[in-house]
């Protein structure tokens, strides 16, 4: 089994595996007849470069996100639209189909780093940690959660992990070929070229620098400083290729630093906050770490992903016996993990999708903590030892089994909107809406076929009455119901999770 021979085609087997859970239910919430939008509110955004690109030339317009992904994605859609016939030529129908391929981009990525994981495990602990840390990942709820949406975070990973097995491989290569620097130079400029590939799919994406720059200081090699220089020119050249518009269009690029731009998402997010969200979450590494990182890889994994950053940090884990013959081997992912999470700290907006760059290197942590476990066995038993690997695999997959199944049942926002319609109330129905500011949005059911987010031209004046709905803004207000003594009041009122699961989180905190 040790044999390349017998493994060749393990990341096939892995690639397959992790594709096909990642199509489940990968047309949840997408553009129908009755909404133009996605239920996922970053897409529209995404979806308005993409149509950008395809119809004015490269320039997304768009750059609080870099434009790699939005590349591939009109690419991916343009090629599919020669070998499938599209769902129709009116707007939510080219949404639908612009939004599928992007999201097939998406699933194909997070599919694809499973494999990458494996060799990156195999670098560090042998073919046993690379499969346990693929599998860990194949299943890491949060990672396939997000594999089904049209947004940067999963194929940012994707290039992290590739820097990472790269500059893992480059101090491998030290180690078979001591006298011949070619290697190393070669492993670590690649893993360089990713990193800057991996920023022009997500800005922060490039503290997966620290690899390559890591790898570097943890190999003997006599032109270290001319080769670090090389890495970070590297690293911008790869930036470059994929968001080229950020030298072509610099002022586009930086933006007005309100709510546009590069200088937005980098220097007045992370302060400002998203809103009522995260309010009174109190200290940004304490939250990631007890409650983003559970959900994303499952407790119990999260857990043995901080046991194995601490065996290997402690110098428990030093023995090939143990999963691992080299600490240096482990310097490239340390590095990138401790500089990750300690920016990620700062930051007021702490979403759970932030954390999905670590996975790939926590879930090798924890295959090497799982590995130590086993090893620590006294029992010649291989039942038992198989039977601990055997149960946090089994715990993903129930923590994966829960994402997937809201994707692939009907949505409560149209469960609602067809009981509502099933009625046999007079026309218009009167109905409340929870938001004065922004009434129609992803949150609510599809009242009208346009949302109305900050911003939308489709203002609430154009969207109030329709042939079936009277709708009222009147907020989370009970004496703005005892006000509506001319009209007739609210006969549902529409209140949904989004508007007051933050409120009442922070007013238990």
């Amino acid at each position: 089994m040790n044999s390349s021979r017998s493994l060749r085609f393990v990341p096939l087997v892995l690639f397959a595996l992790a594709f096909a859970i990642r199509l489940v239910g990968i047309g949840w919430g997408l553009p129908t007849s009755e909404r133009f939008y996605s239920y996922h509110p970053d897409e529209r955004q995404m979806l308005g470069a993409i149509v950008n690109v395809l119809r004015d030339g490269l320039n997304p317009h768009f750059f609080n996100y870099p434009s790699f992904f939005i590349y591939l994605a009109a690419l991916t859609h343009f090629v599919a639209g020669g070998f499938f016939p599209p769902a129709g030529d009116s707007a939510w129908a080219i949404s639908h189909d612009i939004l599928l391929h992007t999201r097939l981009v998406s699933a194909f990525l997070g599919a694809l780093t499973v494999p990458v994981v494996f060799v990156l495990g195999r670098e560090i602990g042998g073919w046993k940690i690379g499969v346990l840390a693929a599998l860990l990942l194949c299943f890491a709820p949060a990672h396939v959660q997000h594999s089904h949406f049209a947004t940067v975070d999963v194929a940012a990973t994707f290039w992290i992990a590739l820097s990472l097995w790269l500059a893992t491989r480059a101090v491998n290569s030290q180690r078979s070929e001591p006298q011949n620097g070619r290697p190393i130079a070669r492993f670590l400029l690649l893993s360089a070229l990713c990193a800057g590939l991996g920023a022009a799919t997500k800005y922060n994406a490039v503290f997966v620098l620290a690899a390559p720059l890591g790898a570097l200081f943890a190999i003997e090699y006599s032109m270290r400083a001319r080769l670090a220089s090389g890495i970070v020119a590297t690293a911008i050249a790869g930036f470059l290729v994929g968001c080229p518009f950020s030298v072509l269009s610099f002022r586009e690029f930086w933006g007005d630093g309100k709510n546009v731009g590069v200088a937005y998402e980098l220097l007045v997010h992370p302060n400002q906050g998203s809103g009522d969200i995260f309010t009174d979450t109190g200290n940004g590494w304490l939250y990631h770490a007890t409650f983003n990182l559970p959900f994303a890889l499952t407790a119990p994994v999260a857990v043995a992903a901080l046991g194995g950053i601490w065996l290997v940090s402690s110098g428990v884990i030093k023995a090939r016996k143990n999963g691992i013959g080299n600490f240096r081997v482990l310097i490239p992912i340390l590095a990138f993990v401790l500089c990750y999470f300690f920016a990620l700290g700062f930051s007021q907006v702490r979403f759970l999708r932030y954390t999905l760059p670590l996975l790939p290197a926590l879930t090798v942590f924890a295959a090497l903590f799982v590995r130590a476990g086993v090893a620590a066995l006294r029992s010649d038993n291989m039942v038992w030892k198989v039977a601990v690997a055997v149960s946090f695999l089994l715990i993903s997959v129930i923590g994966t089994s829960n994402v997937l199944w809201p994707l692939t049942q009907p949505d409560p926002r149209d469960q609602a909107k067809i009981w509502m319609d099933s009625q046999n109330d007079a026309t218009p129905i009167s109905v409340g809406l929870a938001d004065k500011e922004n009434p129609l949005w992803f949150y609510t059911p599809p009242f009208w076929p346009q949302d109305a987010p900050p911003g939308s031209p489709f203002g609430w004046d154009k969207v109030q009455k329709t042939p079936r709905y009277d709708l009222l803004a009147l907020g989370i207000d009970a004496s703005a119901l005892a006000r509506t003594l001319g009209r007739t009041r609210p006969r549902y009122f529409v209140w949904s999770e989004f508007q007051w699961r933050e409120r009442a989180m922070s007013s238990h905190r």
